[in-house]
């Protein structure tokens, strides 16, 4: 009987330690889904964003290529690099650097699909 005792103990206090555990898991906040873009990337890749949409491009085209500066960047990061880039290069009236960007973009293996 003492045994037996000791034994649903036990048991118990294993599953209130499962408990505990999934409950933190749970609790902890997501990681973000999908690739993500370093910060030194992506503050320039929005300021371009934004002085695209008031149609400044050589403004946003100089914000391109100071993203463009950074180093290592992944294959994602150079996607998301490349689309701004063309389309601040298209806006400014740089066709060659746009279709070049465009391009790059088209063949990059984080393109979708």
């Amino acid at each position: 009987m003492l045994v037996r005792l000791c034994f649903m103990r036990v048991c118990l206090i294993g599953l209130c330690w499962a408990v505990l555990v999934a409950a933190s898991a749970l609790a902890q906040e997501p990681s973000p889904s999908g690739p993500t873009v370093r910060p030194e990337i992506g503050k320039p890749i929005q300021a371009a964003i934004e002085l695209l949409k008031s149609k400044k491009g050589k403004e946003a085209l100089s914000k391109a290529r100071e993203a463009q500066a950074v180093g290592d960047r992944t294959p994602y990061e150079n996607y998301v690099l490349e689309r701004v880039l063309g389309q601040a290069a298209a806006t400014a009236g740089e066709p060659a650097i746009a279709a070049r960007a465009f391009e790059n973009v088209a063949t990059s293996p984080t393109s979708p699909a």
